[in-house]
């Protein structure tokens, strides 16, 4: 009966030692609520009035859309398609896949119909070059910089 206990025990003990690993596993895996920033829309300066919505944005990201609706040409700036938020870009504001608008971007290029938009290595380049060019569009994590260019984080 003394061999029974124990073993009871040890079983007791292995169960809550797995249980307390996988606690921990989900915890250092699972997202917190609320800690990936917004994904916000910048446009240049030159635009900041205009308003974009979700399908304008999109026909924009999948370069459908070469020009501004108020015919100006649009320059448009995306990060490299595996950084973490290209991904949540596409996913949160296109609605798609990475891999469908670089496979849409490589066809049009392809075919000759149209142009890939301007690959940039990080948030801080992205900034810079959305700022600085005129009919310029991209997106960045938070807020974004004070008083230039515009930020939008709705995109109805």
């Amino acid at each position: 009966m003394t061999t029974t206990c124990r073993s009871g025990t040890r079983a007791s003990q292995a169960r809550a030692w797995i249980a307390a690993c996988l606690l921990v596993c989900l915890g250092l895996c699972w997202p917190a609520a609320g800690s990936a920033e917004a994904v916000a829309v910048l446009v240049a300066p030159d635009h900041a009035g205009q308003p974009i919505n979700r399908a304008l944005l999109r026909s924009i990201f999948t370069m459908r859309v070469r020009q501004w609706p108020d015919g100006r040409p649009l320059r448009v700036f995306v990060l490299a398609d595996d950084h973490p938020l290209h991904d949540r870009f596409s996913r949160e504001l296109l609605g798609t896949y990475p891999y469908v608008l670089r496979n849409a971007w490589d066809r049009a290029v392809y075919t000759g119909t149209g142009l890939a938009p301007s690959v940039v290595s990080s948030e801080d380049e992205m900034r810079r070059r959305v700022l600085a060019t005129p009919g310029a569009i991209g997106y960045i994590s938070g807020r974004g910089p004070d008083g230039r260019g515009e930020i939008r984080e709705e995109t109805n």
